[in-house]
């Protein structure tokens, strides 16, 4: 028997499921597969392959008036329940945690019952101006975090934004000849 490593492309990046153990002796080749429209090929089967992804980017904290905003990334800890998407605010001094707040959910879109791995920040700016955050997740998405009143408002997703038509030129003068 042979194992065959089951694939699914979730947005842009492909992830191992599973694997199924198949006969090499049926009509399939041995080490390949269709997976929906794509071709897998599997050469090493001597190991099954590490599954976990590297770990979040390293996503500098800010400090503000005397607060140390920071990506939270033990948040089951303090009272979360997905890996990603908590924002914490320390205070420098004492350094105990004031807040945490979800900045965003981690879904697991699939309905399948594999754990999701996480989305972490990508990026974190201060918006000094407006007392606020500027977080950008892993897909891309933009978030802002009101300081004064720990909400979170969606500011930017890759996946849904919508373009304005492209304005209608104007007409052409008749050429003379």
């Amino acid at each position: 028997m042979s194992k065959l490593f089951i694939l699914k492309i979730c947005r842009s990046s492909l992830v191992i499921m599973g694997y199924l153990v198949f006969n090499p002796l049926s009509a399939e080749p041995k080490n390949s597969r269709h997976v929906g429209m794509m071709q897998v090929e599997i050469n090493d089967m001597s190991h099954e392959p590490d599954v976990s992804r590297a770990g979040p980017r390293a996503v500098e904290a800010i400090e503000f008036n005397g607060v140390r905003y920071e990506q939270e990334l033990n948040s089951y800890n303090h009272g979360g329940n997905q890996p990603g998407g908590y924002l914490s605010a320390v205070d420098i001094k004492s350094g105990q945690r004031l807040w945490m707040i979800k900045v965003y959910d981690v879904n697991n879109d699939d309905g399948s019952k594999v754990d999701v791995i996480g989305l972490y920040f990508s990026r974190m700016s201060l918006l000094a101006e407006h007392n606020a955050l500027e977080i950008e997740d892993e897909a891309g998405r933009h978030f802002q975090v009101d300081l004064n009143n720990r909400t979170v408002k969606q500011t930017f997703n890759p996946r849904c934004e919508t373009f304005p038509e492209p304005a209608t030129p104007p007409p052409m003068p008749p050429v003379n000849p």
